[in-house]
């Protein structure tokens, strides 16, 4: 898993453009090393406006929401699920990101990569109910 925060500022940039063509490098970059992926998503925010971009596969999964619109400066945050060693996803993030802001600067804020343990629920059910005859 991977999670960064950035600070991005540029003069006039397509924060639209500038996200969706991250994303769509990600998940091309994920595609090519056939790592199978759990969850990308990246959220932009420019002064009250957002754009969501998220995909849990290959490209036909990308899915957008909302527009951050022109402007110079914005956040984005990134956070990624994908099967692979936290090392390796953060190298890869970092290259796609360095890729695409070659027209403005970024200054990360935070930025964390860590392999999540496995679950272990505090609470199991001893047998199966069916809710059928439960009632």
């Amino acid at each position: 898993m991977v999670e960064r925060n950035s600070e991005l500022a540029g003069t006039a940039i397509d924060w639209d453009l500038f996200i969706t063509a991250l994303m769509n490098g990600l998940c091309a970059r994920f595609e090519k090393e056939t790592l199978p992926v759990g969850h990308v998503k990246a959220i932009l925010e420019h002064e009250l406006h957002v754009i969501v971009v998220n995909f849990t596969g290959g490209k036909d999964t990308v899915t957008v929401r909302g527009a951050a619109g022109v402007g110079d400066r914005c956040k984005l945050t990134i956070n990624a699920r994908v099967e692979t060693t936290p090392e390796n996803l953060d190298a890869i993030v970092r290259d796609t990101l360095n890729a695409h802001t070659t027209a403005f600067t970024c200054t990360e804020i935070a930025w964390k990569f860590l392999q999540p343990g496995y679950p272990t629920p505090t609470y199991r059910f001893e047998n199966i109910v069916d809710a059928a005859f439960a009632l």
